[in-house]
């Protein structure tokens, strides 16, 4: 049998769409035992899984005995056995068809090598003719990841296949670090200590935290006022009264509210509060007690009409009201209204 051997890959991968075939070849073969044919990566058997069609130039087909499905790969790769089955002998017949064979055999041989190594890993033909590709030996590299070291020579490295590590942050070259996209599974959760949570989840996250939704923290609400924008309230809205202790010297603590009230149980004085913010306003209600003729001083920062300070109504039980605005550092413009009834 005498044919050219053409310069193809001995190798082509098909899909299992055409059910049992057939699947072509276009490198040449000289029997039907010169192609392997793998389902999947089951290596199927000449006869009892397929059988083979040689046509007159070498190519040919291979049909399946048992049908293929489209999520099958069918694999065809030349697998010409290498070794010599006939020999010259001296002054013995010299047969063109026999040299034939001879060579394209040999040429079959280099093509099968030539396909197995474009498989492998291998350094592109332009690297320095001083790399050294020889693997570390398999005591060095057991349990080991294969990596390269300064100059591009393969090395084993620590770490195995059941725990990848990428060493500590700090250790890490910001350029070589980069995840964007898609997911990552099987990471540790991250320890309180280490930064993390400890959790994968928000509501275990918090659990670890310490944290409860409206103890803690505050559960999203659309309608949560904000400070620092213009808003229209369409509920009403108030302020907490506090009850100041009474006392020779009164002292509102402005930072607690903005309303405030207090019964008076002798003559007292309302001293400057502390916590002045410019722009509070509110009231303070001032009560006598049941004896009555109890008198308020004012500390500095209290300011009345024409700076004439009031007198409150001495009935007993009487109720008057100062309503205030801050409008300084020390400044409260206070106007009072006497004898609420």
């Amino acid at each position: 049998m005498a044919f050219p051997i053409s310069d193809v890959t001995r190798r082509v991968v098909y899909t299992g769409s055409a059910g049992v075939g057939p699947y072509s070849f276009s490198f040449e073969i000289l029997a039907n035992t010169d192609i392997a044919v793998y389902k999947d990566s089951t290596l199927l058997t000449l006869t009892t899984d397929y059988t083979v069609t040689i046509n007159a130039n070498g190519t040919g087909s291979v049909t399946l005995v048992v049908a293929a499905t489209g999520a099958n790969n069918i694999t065809l790769v030349g697998d010409r056995a290498i070794a010599r089955s006939t020999d010259f002998v001296t002054g013995g017949d010299l047969f063109a068809n026999s040299l034939n064979d001879e060579f394209d055999s040999l040429v079959i041989f280099s093509q099968q090598t030539d396909e197995k190594a474009e498989r492998g890993l291998k350094a592109p033909v332009t690297d320095p003719t001083d790399i050294n590709m020889i693997l570390p030996s398999k005591t060095s590299r057991a349990s080991k990841y294969l990596a390269f070291d300064v100059n591009g020579n393969p090395i084993a490295t620590a770490g195995t296949s059941e725990s990848p590590t990428l060493g500590t942050l700090s250790s890490q070259n910001a350029n070589n670090v980069s995840i964007s996209g898609g997911t990552i599974a099987g990471i540790t959760d991250i320890a309180i200590a280490d930064g993390g949570t400890g959790s994968s989840t928000a509501s275990g996250a918090r659990t670890n935290l310490g944290l409860t939704i409206n103890s803690d923290v505050q559960a999203y609400d659309a309608d949560t006022a904000k400070t620092d924008v213009a808003q229209s309230f369409t509920a009403a809205q108030r302020g907490t009264v506090v009850a100041l202790t009474d006392g020779t010297t009164i002292t509102a603590d402005f930072a607690l509210a903005n309303n405030f009230s207090v019964t008076l149980a002798g003559n007292r004085t309302l001293a400057n509060p502390t916590n002045l913010t410019v722009g509070q306003s509110g009231v303070i209600k001032v009560t006598q007690d049941g004896t009555g003729s109890r008198t308020l001083a004012y500390g500095s920062n209290w300011d009345f009409a024409a700076g004439t300070v009031p007198t409150l109504t001495t009935t007993a039980n009487a109720v008057d009201i100062l309503a205030y605005y801050v409008d300084g550092a020390s400044n409260i413009t206070t106007r009072f209204i006497g004898d609420r009834k």
